[in-house]
């Protein structure tokens, strides 16, 4: 391999080393306690002795039970998973595992030389030698793009009996089968042969987009493997008479239903035979779902779009994805990215973005109403939603919006994440308001409007939030107003945040304001907030007991009030007052005995 293979192939492995490392971007859920500790460590590769696909996927199966986590499963001989090395021994040995390293292999010296072992290798030799690196930067905006992925979310007029066969969920095992298609002139031109090098590249590209999706369901506390199932192009079964990129992309029925009938599924149009492979393919590996990646060839200076200005694509909940080799501004570097985006296409994830003339979404209501989850909203649609945000389904970059989760199954809501910060303890007195600020965050993009509410407050008690609600983001005020009846104490309030029902709780100290009692004296504003509070207890506790008590209790609970704002405005200053003088008050300066009488 040259320098520019060398190249690539570490790019991939950059990729790759993402979908195993970058964190999730968006609030979901907590990893469930089914999720394992022990999923956490190294990223490693596992060889396998076995000599079947369905065997190859009975070993994934064992090995996620016992807390691993496999991103790529390239039958027959490897995985591709993050896995602790403690888990890694115990693993050796059983179910045709022969060995799990976490360095670096040369595909040379292994006993399987099948071209999936060897680009399986490949893939996880870059990813080693990447270091671990961040994310690529998302390419989709690159200066050589003309052009948005253009209709790329296309639907098949009705739903079909089979739409939740091959492909309902994104959880669990998926193969993927790579049908790399190759003209052989019996009706086009052959204008375009594969290489061995073009197809490897292809491989490798698509384990490292798959990847990512895998670390995001296990950010969620969920399984997601993805089992490659190759069709080379010197497959006997992949050579037709059309060479695609000559034609329209709606002309993809062409040799796509004659690949189906090299492998004997002859019956309906393309669509119906493809889903019939993949339910045959789902059979034959022991599998969850399946669906097709039809790849055609374009290397340079051939277009980069169908004759129709079209290129990657893919049938919403159906069985394949259309892409070809060079996706228009994409560059071969990035077919892995069209490949995550259009992935979730065929697990009924919408379009995101809109471009005039281009296409994209255009509402914000249900997603697919004939599909799975009609219920699942595409509210991150930047046609409609102008707090729309970057993510996957949008602008290809490296993250989950918060409702594609919700539309490929992964949950049951918008998986955005608001919350109530500030949480602890705020102070309220009778008569007045405290306030405490509230950031109030809706994460990731949404029109849809979160409103508060504030439970758990004492009688005489009220709250106000300002804003009222976020639409999509906000931050504001929460101000509690103690009536001058509040019982004295420390509350338990809870913040909510709906539809979600998202809360958080903090402490309400509602204590009393006024004066001070008749024998007290005070030094300085601090020193009268203390003495005042227990000159109300005095007078509830004791006075009140007696007739005369009463009546001077009635009588201090009336002038104490003005009484505390002569002391605030008087700090540290000698004070006789009138008002006082009724309390036999006085203030002190600081310089003098806290026992000066009136």
């Amino acid at each position: 391999m040259g320098v520019r293979g060398r190249l690539g192939f570490l790019m991939i492995g950059l990729t790759l080393l993402a979908g195993f490392a970058v964190p999730n971007d968006g609030p979901a859920r907590r990893p469930s306690p089914s999720a394992p500790a022990a999923r956490r460590g190294d990223y490693a590769l596992i060889l396998m002795s076995h000599t079947e696909a369905k065997a190859a996927n009975r070993t994934r199966d064992y090995v996620v039970s016992q807390g691993g986590e496999v991103a790529i499963v390239s039958p027959p001989h490897v995985m591709i998973r993050r896995i602790a090395p403690a888990l890694a021994e115990r693993l050796a040995g059983k179910h045709g595992i022969e060995s799990v390293t976490y360095t670096s292999v040369d595909p040379a010296s292994l006993k399987y030389q099948d071209s999936s072992t060897r680009n399986a290798v490949k893939l996880f030799n870059a990813a080693r030698l990447s270091g671990g690196g961040p994310a690529p930067t998302d390419p989709k905006r690159s200066a050589q793009q003309v052009q948005p992925l253009i209709n790329d979310a296309r639907h098949v007029l009705g739903i079909r009996p089979y739409a939740l066969e091959n492909s309902e969920v994104m959880t669990g095992s998926v193969a993927v089968a790579l049908l790399f298609v190759e003209s052989d002139g019996s009706i086009d031109s052959n204008t375009h042969t594969w290489t061995d090098a073009a197809h490897d590249e292809i491989y490798g590209q698509v384990g490292a987009g798959l990847a990512w999706w895998s670390s995001q369901a296990s950010a969620r506390g969920l399984s997601l493997s993805f089992t490659l199932v190759d069709y080379p192009p010197t497959l006997p079964a992949m050579n037709q008479g059309y060479e695609p990129i000559l034609h329209s992309s709606e002309q993809d029925g062409l040799w796509i239903s004659r690949i189906m009938a090299n492998l004997g599924y002859v019956t309906g149009d393309a669509f119906d035979r493809v889903a019939a492979y993949n339910n045959g393919l789902k059979a034959a590996q022991g599998i969850d779902w399946a669906y097709s990646v039809v790849i055609g060839y374009n290397p340079a200076p051939a277009p980069t779009t169908f004759t129709d200005g079209y290129f990657a694509y893919a049938y919403i909940g159906c069985p394949y994805t259309q892409v070809l080799y060079r996706n228009d501004g994409y560059g071969v570097g990035n077919f892995g990215l069209v490949l995550t985006h259009e992935t979730g296409h065929i697990f009924w994830a919408c379009d995101e973005y809109y471009q005039a003339g281009y296409g994209g979404c255009t509402s914000c209501g249900a997603c697919e109403p004939g599909g799975p989850r009609p219920s699942a909203t595409n509210a991150n649609c930047e046609f409609c939603n102008p707090g729309s945000v970057n993510c996957m389904m949008r602008e290809n970059a490296y993250a989950l919006c918060a409702y594609t989760p919700w539309q490929i199954g992964w949950s049951t809501a918008p998986d955005f994440n608001y919350g109530v910060t500030n949480s602890g303890s705020i102070n309220a007195t009778h008569g007045s308001s405290g306030a405490t600020t509230i950031t109030a965050t809706l994460l990731l993009g949404s029109p849809q409007a979160v409103s508060w509410s504030v439970s758990g407050l004492p009688a005489s008690t009220s709250s106000s939030f300002s804003p009222g609600s976020c639409n999509p983001t906000c931050s504001g005020t929460l101000t509690i107003n103690a009536g001058s009846s509040a019982p004295v104490g420390t509350y338990t309030i809870t913040v909510t945040g709906s539809p979600l029902n998202r809360t958080t709780t903090f402490e309400l100290n509602v204590s009393s304001a006024g004066g001070c009692a008749a024998t007290a004296a005070v030094q300085g504003t601090a020193d009268a907030e203390e003495t005042l509070s227990l000159a109300y207890r005095f007078q509830d506790e004791v006075l009140a007991r007696s007739t005369r008590g009463q009546e001077y209790a009635r009588q201090f609970y009336q002038f104490s009030p003005e009484a505390v704002r002569i002391m605030r405005s008087q700090e540290g200053i000698f004070v006789r007052h009138p008002i006082l003088a009724k309390l036999g008050v006085a203030i002190c300066p600081p310089t003098r005995s806290a026992h000066c009488l009136g």
